[in-house]
């Protein structure tokens, strides 16, 4: 399968339509339409539901003279390129389970609304630099760790912190919480008492991250990392338990996040045991009901893990 990215790219304004891959089931087409307009085509043996465009993509269905259906999804917008991408590239990733191709106009379409409704629930507003720094963090643990070590499925249900749990990731067998910083840091804030006050061992894991240009090819954004876990995610509930997750950290794809590149570092896990320096909630003096504090890198150095599969 060719990325839509990819697609787009090789293909010339006046050259048409390409199959997106001989072997999907539903008859796929990128290309360009007659405005000169990037183009998801979809042709079907059914007439599709009528859809609303929107100010990003519009929409049109029209029968064919071979009686069959031409639903097209059209950007509108070159600025929203890459969100446009992703689109696509969902759309196919997304209906590649489909068994028949009668199935397929019906599917598209709740697809697109799914979409649609993503783009009115997310927030308006970009996320602040830390809090993109933060999330890109997350994401990276989540993509290169949580699903290798415990599977699609029990990596997203074990992701509380778009939901601003206490930890960002809890298992029946463990619990991790993920500080994203920058090299050199000597010092991770620790938030509140509550993060890593717990009767379990756990992890304290440290991200380190950088800004850096994008043309490093090291380099990854939010919208890369969420591209990425989509395509690494095995079914479509997956991938919309993913999109709502981010909902609630107020993100979804938007051209900003593509100014902001990371090139990620080392990672570094802590285990947090019994006796892993901490404030812990029971200590507070009568009164105090919210503590934040710093925790010194080096002091916490006979904690940390040397390998990650230890953890």
């Amino acid at each position: 399968m060719t990325d839509a990215k990819q697609a787009f790219s090789e293909l010339k304004e006046d050259a048409g339509f390409r199959r997106v891959d001989a072997i999907h089931v539903l008859n796929l087409y990128y290309g360009y339409d007659p405005q000169g307009r990037a183009t998801l085509l979809l042709v079907s043996s059914t007439h599709p539901q009528e859809l609303r465009s929107s100010r990003i993509i519009s929409t049109e269905a029209r029968k064919r003279n071979d009686g069959k259906w031409a639903l097209s999804f059209a950007l509108q917008q070159q600025e929203y390129k890459d969100l446009f991408y992703s689109f696509c590239n969902d759309m196919v990733d997304s209906s590649r389970g489909l068994k028949v191709e009668h199935n397929g106009a019906a599917f598209i379409c709740k697809r697109y609304c799914d979409w649609q409704q993503m783009m009115a629930q997310a927030s308006v507003q970009i996320l602040s630099k830390t809090e993109i720094k933060g999330l890109a963090g997350e994401m990276l643990f989540l993509l290169e760790c949580m699903i290798p070590k415990y599977g699609c499925q029990q990596a997203l249900d074990a992701w509380t912190g778009p939901a601003r749990g206490d930890q960002d990731f809890i298992t029946s067998e463990s619990w991790y919480e993920i500080k994203t910083v920058s090299s050199g840091t000597e010092e991770i804030r620790i938030s509140s008492t509550e993060q890593l006050d717990r009767s379990d061992t756990g992890y304290l894991v440290v991200q380190f991250m950088d800004i850096t240009g994008a043309d490093d090819p090291k380099g990854v954004t939010l919208n890369k990392l969420y591209e990425a876990t989509c395509a690494r995610l095995e079914t479509d509930v997956q991938r919309k338990q993913f999109a709502s997750l981010l909902w609630q950290q107020g993100f979804s794809v938007q051209p900003a996040y593509n100014k902001i590149t990371f090139r990620p570092g080392k990672r570094q896990y802590f285990q947090v045991k019994a006796d892993f320096p901490r404030i812990r909630c029971d200590s507070l003096p009568l009164g105090v009901t919210r503590v934040s504090y710093l925790l010194s890198l080096s002091a916490i150095a006979s904690f940390k893990k040397e390998h990650e599969h230890e953890c």
